[in-house]
């Protein structure tokens, strides 16, 4: 149960809310709040973890939405070619890239 971080529960939908911790689910509970969060709870992940973590974990982090890139890229200074979901090849390639 998260004690610190007051996120809403949607962003942690898979998650069973009851078992999860601000320190073992670390990574995505970063990764969601980035992509899907609100300003507050964009506040809560940096006064919580602080920009260094955020930076550490969001480097590895397995999928992130396009504006998502372009918030890293301007806010937390990391080039999106850093990032580990910008590299990695999909392996199920779409037909249209809408």
């Amino acid at each position: 149960m998260l004690k610190y971080l007051n996120i809403r529960p949607v962003l942690l939908w898979d998650l069973n809310l009851n078992l999860i911790s601000e320190e073992t689910n670390r990574s995505i509970i970063i990764e969601r709040v980035i992509n899907l969060g609100n300003p507050s709870e964009w506040t809560q992940l940096v006064n919580y973890y602080g920009i260094e973590t955020i930076k550490k974990e969001i480097i590895h982090a397995g999928d992130l939405y396009p504006k998502t890139l372009a918030f890293i890229e301007t806010y937390l200074n990391i080039h999106k070619s850093d990032l580990r979901c910008y590299t990695k090849k999909q392996s199920n390639q779409a037909h249209w890239n809408l």
